[in-house]
């Protein structure tokens, strides 16, 4: 009975492997066919400060 316990369980373990492995593989197919362009959403950073709001919290000076 502990031996058929055992072997469904590694059975499972061993189809959960087996789906893990086959996922790891489409996405590495995938990154591959793009090399790694368009992997994620790409978005738009801006590093522009506005200097009048700036002087309105901060005062006449700024210090870094």
């Amino acid at each position: 009975m502990l031996q058929a316990k055992a072997s469904k369980k590694a059975a499972k373990q061993a189809k959960e492997d087996a789906l893990e492995a086959d996922k790891q593989a489409r996405k590495a197919e995938v990154f591959a066919e793009t090399e790694g362009e368009g992997v994620g959403s790409l978005g738009q950073v801006s590093l522009e400060v506005d200097d009048e709001e700036i002087k309105s919290e901060v005062g006449s000076t700024i210090r870094i």
